[in-house]
């Protein structure tokens, strides 16, 4: 059977198998396989140009989005399965976690210690969070407990800082904080805290 490369839009070949179209590659790839359009190819062939094709298309995915934040191998994996297929989304994040580019421990501690200093989330909600994001289970559980501070002191400077003057009333404030991810226990001994400190301040400046 005949193989055929025809010009596409920007750096996209499309390839024609006896005249029919099958796939569209980029320029590079064509560029790197050792076919020319016109050359006569058997279905051995043509079927290692594809899964040759499939493996390329993948790593190039993987590498997109990449560019754009870093991922978990699992969040990775299920991005470039949508684009590419499962077994190469497999393959081409196992590459690029070969190469160092895709590391759970590293893009764990990262992203929890940003959630934890920017977003103002519990440990517990940070631990969750990392096992959505395909995590594993100790993993997520040990990042969580190595970040620093108390929790009372943390939702107090929240509640004086983040959130002051943002909520009417007391239990909109519980509820925010709940969803962050801290204890109801700490969230009342908090607020207790806060209205002693309160109520001294105000003793101290009383008649």
């Amino acid at each position: 059977m005949k193989i055929t490369a025809q010009q596409g839009r920007g750096q996209k070949i499309h390839i024609l198998v006896d005249g029919e179209y099958r796939l569209t590659v980029t320029r590079d790839f064509w560029a790197s396989q050792n076919i020319r359009s016109g050359d006569e190819i058997d279905d051995a062939e043509f079927a290692a140009f594809c899964e040759a094709a499939g493996s390329c298309r993948a790593f190039n995915a993987a590498v997109d989005i990449l560019s754009r934040r870093d991922h978990s191998s699992k969040e990775l994996q299920r991005k470039v399965a949508r684009r590419s297929g499962a077994e190469f989304a497999r393959e081409a994040v196992e590459r690029l976690e070969e190469m160092g580019y895709v590391n759970d421990e590293r893009y764990a501690h990262t992203l929890a210690q940003e959630l934890y200093e920017r977003r103002g989330m519990g440990k517990k909600r940070i631990e969750q969070e990392l096992r959505q994001r395909g995590i594993s289970r100790e993993t997520a559980s040990e990042c969580a407990e190595e970040l620093d501070g108390d929790d009372v002191e943390r939702i107090k400077n929240l509640l004086e800082t983040k959130f002051a003057g943002k909520f009417s009333d007391e239990k909109g404030r519980r509820r925010t904080l709940t969803r962050l991810g801290y204890g109801y226990s700490d969230i009342r001994s908090a607020m207790r805290a806060m209205d002693e400190e309160y109520k001294d301040t105000d003793d101290q400046f009383s008649c």
